[in-house]
Formats: structure tokens, C-alpha cells, sequence
């Protein structure tokens, strides 16, 4: 069981009705222990836990007496029912405990919408840490918000871990779509009945049945969150089916667009950290064919389209722009690669990048610029300097570079610090513009929790500074 320790800060102690704590933040994902002496029942016979109707899960026994399990919030404030299933049936705790109001009506039902970045995908593939650790989930629980999370069962994919990290000085690591592609596959026959040939996603899911608010999904792109993920595309729709529609079948269609869901979850605020980043970085990661005029023309013109309804909903929409993608370690990679005389063709295949990322975040500022609702978190700048200057935390010094810290193993995703950092701008800015007080994110706290941290892959026997 995965939980985040530390958004329980806000929360209190013991209750008449036996929860440690009592009541904390309607943003959920925190642990609670429940007394079961207190209605004469053992931890062997607890099925399982509701807090106002929605499922506890990670059910564990402390003791004889003591069960924990993880909340997954709730959409409303105030007291709610504890309920314990048995085998002899139910046993509750009335008005057990207490979900706190969130700092701002703003965040009462917040929506992210995007691909990858959105979703926490750390090592090339979702897992159940890297969903609580998305900025947008650091950005929700930072401020006791409602979004609920696909929450993964642990461990679902295998990830890209140190252990594959080659040795000096080119230490290679797998090829990001190559890997997700095998552990997709993988996936698909872990998850298969042998007997009747049927695959579910529901195992893969803690909960399959709370509707998620995070709609991020990796390998989306901006056609995708506009019309639908497309069933031909087998990684998109495999990782829509897992995040949003768990009980679907694995070839069938969406039943609607992530956009469409937007709007039908009426929230109070969206955010979005890529919009359209794999349309970006298209020709890096998946297809070496340049991108035409034709091809980006089309990608502005859905993007247009999306952040327009998105605007529609009348919610408060934070859409952040797309750093120089030149800057990201896997880019770097591929300029270290060539022959000396394709060298120049690589340079323009990588200002053609850069010139696609511009354009479309100028399509974004422009619409920001027309609909007061819309505000840009700017990426660029913040990224471009780290890159150029380094990250103090504390007292180490990080960098955009590969093992740097803010961007992981797989040289695309970030790390925690990194998501942590990227919450941190999406925070500065709904402060600016609401005029909310959520606090920032203090750095030190995560990059010593780490698993990607400069120190930790050095611990993990990864040759840090020798790699080239």
C-alpha cells in the first residue's frame, strides 16, 4: 500500500469513534487506522472500509484490533460514515470522520486533462507512486482539494530502474517506447484469464469503480483529448481504458473524448501540464519523420478547439506552455548519437522542435489572451534556466541534465523533485491569479524521499558522475 504521509498535516487525533486521525483533508490518499475494539470487532474479520460510501483500500491489520487503510476523499466537506463490512455484515461508525473544507472553493472539484506529465509517469510507465506524485495531485493535495486518482495497484508495470542503467561513460538505458510497448504487453497477459482468454483492467486498479477527476492519460495527444483516444493506437487506448473506463474491453472504443468528460464533470478548475507534448515530441519518441507544415497546422487548430471548451466551462483553466524540448536528456541522447557529418541534419531536426514548441504555446497565449478564465503557467523560462543554472535544494545543486534530478531514468518524465517543482509553478500562479495562499512545496522534503535523486541512484549503484 502506497499512501502520502505528509497530507495529513492539516489533520487531527483520535475521535470518540476510534480513527487516527480524525478527520483530514477532502483530498484523500493519506492513511487512517480505525479502532476496531471500539464495536468489539477483530481486524480478521474486516472485509473492507467505506468513508462516506467511497472504498478505503489498502486494508491492513496494525493488530488484532487495529486495521489501516487509505482514504480516497470525498467530494464533500463535513462528517461521514465509517462503515466496516464483515461476513455478518455491516458495522458503522456514525459521522466517524471529518473531510476539511478545501483552502479555496476553486479546488472543490478540480480536473486535470493532458497526457504523460499529468499523469505522474515515471521510469516510461504509470505506477501507483508516480499517480500521487503528479504535480496536479501534489498541486490538489497542497491545497486539501478534490480530485480523485486512478489508483494503480502496486507494483503494475515494471519501470525503468537503475538496474538498467549501462555502464560508463554512455550507461544506456532502454529506449522509453520500446519498454512501454513490452510492459503493455506484458500487462495484457498478466491481466488475462487463461481459462476463457478474457482480459480486465479492474484488477489493475485499487478502486475501479470511483470515477477519476484526473484524466491525464500517457501517449495522448491533442486530436486524442478532442475526439477520443483511437483504438488502433494500442499504448493511448490501453492507458484511457486504465485511467478512466476500467471495466470497458481492451480493443473497444472510449465511450467519450477526455474533453467530453471535462465538461460533464463540471469543475471548478482544470489543469493541464501537456497538453500537447507528444505532438511536439512525435518525431523524437515515435516517428523520425519530420513534422510537416500540414501536421502542425492540424495540432493548432485542435488545440484551438480544446482549450476554447475548455474555457466554456466557465471553470478556472491553467494550461501550462511546453519547455525547449531540445533541453530534455532524451534530445540530448540523440544528438550525442549521430556521425559527426549527420550532425547538422540533427540540429535542424531539433530546431524544428524547438519552432513547433513556440508556435503552439504562442496558439496558447493567444487564446489565454481572449478568454479571462484561461491562464498560461509558463514552463519555458523555469526550465530553460535550470538547464542553464542549476536547481539549489538545500545544498545540492540540480540540473534538467540526465541524473540531474528533475528529470528521471527515462530522460522524458520527471522525477518527484521534478513534478514537485512543476506543482510549485502551477501553485505561484493560481496564487497570482485567484488570490489564494497555497502554500509552495518545500523541495528538501521530497528530493530526500527520492528514488531518482542524484544521491539515491548513486546509493543504487549508478555511476552518476562518470556517465557522459
Amino acid at each position: 500500500m502506497l499512501t502520502f504521509s505528509v497530507a495529513c498535516q492539516s489533520s487531527g487525533g483520535e475521535g470518540e469513534g476510534g480513527l487516527e486521525p480524525a478527520y483530514g483533508p477532502c483530498s484523500g490518499y493519506y492513511p487512517v487506522t480505525v479502532d476496531l475494539s471500539v464495536l468489539d470487532l477483530r481486524a480478521e474479520e474486516i472485509e473492507e472500509v467505506r468513508f462516506g460510501g467511497v472504498l478505503a483500500y489498502g486494508l491492513s491489520a496494525l493488530a488484532d484490533d487495529h486495521v489501516q487503510v487509505t482514504v480516497q476523499g470525498h467530494a464533500s466537506c463535513g462528517p461521514v460514515d465509517v462503515v466496516l463490512h464483515t461476513k455478518d455484515g455491516e458495522r458503522t461508525h456514525p459521522a466517524g470522520f471529518r473531510y476539511l473544507a478545501p483552502q479555496s472553493a476553486y479546488f472543490e472539484r478540480v480536473v486535470g486533462i493532458g497526457a504523460s506529465l499529468g499523469q505522474g509517469v515515471q521510469g516510461g510507465v504509470p505506477t501507483a507512486h508516480g499517480v500521487l506524485m503528479s504535480p496536479l495531485a501534489q498541486v490538489v493535495r497542497q491545497a486539501g482539494g478534490f480530485m480523485p486518482l486512478p489508483a494503480l495497484i502496486e507494483p503494475l508495470f515494471p519501470q525503468i530502474s537503475p538496474q538498467e542503467v549501462g555502464d560508463p561513460p554512455d550507461c544506456p538505458s532502454p529506449d522509453v517506447v520500446t519498454f512501454v510497448a513490452t510492459q503493455i504487453m506484458g500487462s495484457i497477459s498478466a491481466f488475462t484469464d487463461p481459462e476463457s482468454g478474457d482480459f480486465s483492467f479492474d484488477g489493475m486498479r485499487e478502486d475501479p469503480d470511483v470515477e477519476v477527476m484526473n484524466l491525464s492519460v500517457g501517449n495522448a495527444k491533442v486530436v486524442h483529448l478532442l475526439h477520443g483516444l483511437p483504438p488502433d493506437d494500442l499504448a493511448a487506448n490501453f492507458l484511457g481504458h486504465l485511467v478512466y473506463d476500467p471495466h470497458g474491453e481492451i480493443l473497444a472504443p472510449l465511450p467519450d473524448s477526455p474533453v467530453e468528460r471535462v465538461e460533464r464533470l463540471e469543475p471548478t478548475m482544470i489543469m493541464s501540464t501537456d497538453l500537447y507534448g507528444n505532438d511536439v515530441l512525435r518525431p523524437l519518441l515515435n516517428d523520425p519523420e519530420p513534422m510537416t507544415a500540414e501536421e502542425l497546422a492540424s495540432i493548432a487548430e485542435a488545440l484551438g478547439t480544446v482549450l476554447d471548451r475548455l474555457a466554456a466551462t466557465e471553470a478556472q483553466v491553467f494550461v501550462a506552455n511546453l519547455p525547449d524540448p531540445s533541453l530534455l536528456p532524451a534530445a540530448k541522447r540523440h544528438l550525442k548519437e549521430v556521425e559527426a557529418e549527420e550532425l547538422a541534419d540533427v540540429e535542424a531536426f531539433l530546431t524544428s522542435l524547438q519552432q513547433a514548441a513556440l508556435y503552439l504555446n504562442a496558439i496558447t497565449g493567444e487564446r489565454a489572451a481572449t478568454h479571462p478564465n484561461l491562464h498560461v503557467v509558463d514552463l519555458m523560462e523555469p526550465v530553460a534556466e535550470i538547464s542553464a543554472n542549476g536547481l539549489m535544494v538545500g545544498d545540492q545543486r540540480l540540473g534538467a541534465e540526465r541524473f540531474g534530478g528533475i528529470v528521471g531514468l527515462d530522460g522524458v518524465h520527471f522525477t518527484d523533485t521534478g513534478y514537485a517543482f512543476l506543482a510549485n509553478l502551477f501553485i505561484a500562479k493560481i496564487n497570482e491569479v485567484l488570490g489564494t495562499d497555497v502554500r509552495a512545496i518545500s523541495l528538501a522534503p521530497v528530493l530526500a524521499m527520492d528514488p531518482e535523486s542524484p544521491a539515491a541512484l548513486r546509493a543504487a549503484g549508478v555511476a552518476v558522475d562518470e556517465c557522459q
